[in-house]
């Protein structure tokens, strides 16, 4: 599974992944994440966005609010938006995975 957190600086979650500086992109197996990557983007939009997650063959992005537009491109692509609290990056990542894994319902956006 592969996971992106939207990300402004300082390690916290993005409230508008459109326009966010970057992606930190996870690998997960068996519930363990196996990678960690930064993915800067530079002169961010909400469609070069959802065009980028699509290509990194994304199963989940997480964001503390998202556009109508984008989240409607990203499941389209069958790219989960879960919207969290907009906390540290780690420990929205964590609570989503702890969530997954105990079957508990997730913030998604319509």
């Amino acid at each position: 599974m592969r996971v992106a957190v939207a990300c402004e600086g300082g390690g916290v979650v993005s409230s508008q992944p459109g326009h966010c500086p970057s992606f930190v992109c996870y690998t997960i197996d068996k519930g363990v994440v196996t990678d960690c990557r930064n993915l800067p983007v530079f002169d961010n939009t909400p469609r070069k966005a959802a065009g980028l997650l699509k290509a990194l063959g994304l199963d989940a992005l997480i964001a503390a609010d998202i556009d109508e537009e984008m989240s409607r491109d990203l499941t389209d692509e069958h790219i989960e938006v879960v919207l969290g609290e907009g906390g540290e990056v780690r420990e929205e990542l964590d609570d989503y995975l702890a969530r997954l894994l105990s079957g508990e319902e997730a913030d998604y956006a319509e």
